[in-house]
């Protein structure tokens, strides 16, 4: 994971969600790019920062921002875009292939400013790459140790695994695995059973350490978030669930639960095949 695009406006969300980015890049080696959207306004955080130019304040902005925040130096650039922001998220992360999208936003009850609802579910649903949420008060006060992913009876929920185990092992986090069978069919069941006992298997090969839950229940991003709640968890890796109406992308109402009303950040990891064959992409 070389390249992670940082969706910036300098606010105290997109800035809180950078320092996540800044932890990712340095255990994953990774360069920066940070998006700011122009949308004509001047922000208050740049409204006493010198610079001949909009751009050169935006420069001055980073580096006092790198300053405070950015002590390993990872390498970090600044693009300035001028549209749609979800829009712009999606053009420029094609552009560059980045590996993952980190978004700033306040949750579906929080101030409507830079990212919320549309914005951020349509970036998750349109992203080529996975996409990382943080709300703004999730702080990167102490190390990622606990990761949730949730295993159904799907065949794309397995997807999730080699992105899981990768950032386990650079974090040395544990993996708590909930089993969650949404359907009474014994065939079903069988087949979650089966997916956990191969999750488990590459966990344990790569010496990641794991918990196994199992849980019957039809609300699979509440029941997740519960869990998660409950054992003080650090992020949250999900599959994302897209609707189609006619030529738009949404994300579906589960992912948008989750997403939203997720303290913890969550990491929405996409289908393969699902890309592979998206009209347009």
């Amino acid at each position: 994971m070389k390249k992670l695009l940082m969706a910036m406006d300098f606010s105290p969300s997109s800035v809180n969600a950078y320092q996540h980015a800044l932890a990712l890049a340095e255990k994953f080696g990774s360069a920066i790019t940070l998006v700011y959207n122009n949308t004509g306004e001047i922000p208050q955080s740049l409204k006493n920062i010198d610079g001949a130019t909009f751009k050169e304040r935006l420069e001055n902005k980073l580096i006092e921002l790198n300053k405070e925040h950015n002590k390993v130096k990872i390498p970090t650039s600044l693009l300035v875009t001028e549209g749609t922001i979800y829009k712009e998220i999606i053009r420029v992360s094609e552009e560059i292939e980045a590996d993952m999208i980190v978004v700033g936003h306040h949750g579906s009850h929080g101030v409507r400013r830079f990212f919320i609802g549309d914005n951020a579910n349509k970036i998750i649903a349109l992203a080529k790459c996975p996409v990382l949420t943080v709300q703004l008060h999730r702080p990167i006060g102490r190390d990622l140790s606990k990761i949730v992913i949730a295993i159904d009876n799907t065949l794309e929920t397995r997807q999730k695994m080699p992105i899981t185990m990768d950032i386990a092992q650079r974090f040395g986090a544990e993996v708590h695995v909930i089993g969650i069978y949404s359907s009474s069919v014994s065939t079903m069941k069988m087949r979650v059973d089966s997916y956990v006992k191969q999750a488990v298997a590459g966990l344990n090969s790569k010496g990641i350490k794991n918990h196994v839950q199992f849980m019957s229940t039809s609300e699979i991003s509440k029941s997740t978030l519960n869990y998660a709640n409950s054992i003080n968890a650090n992020l949250i890796i999900t599959m994302v669930e897209t609707e189609f109406f006619a030529k738009d992308v949404f994300l579906g109402s589960q992912g948008q639960q989750l997403v939203n009303q997720s303290h913890i950040p969550v990491l929405s990891v996409h289908n393969k095949e699902i890309i592979k064959t998206r009209p347009g992409l």
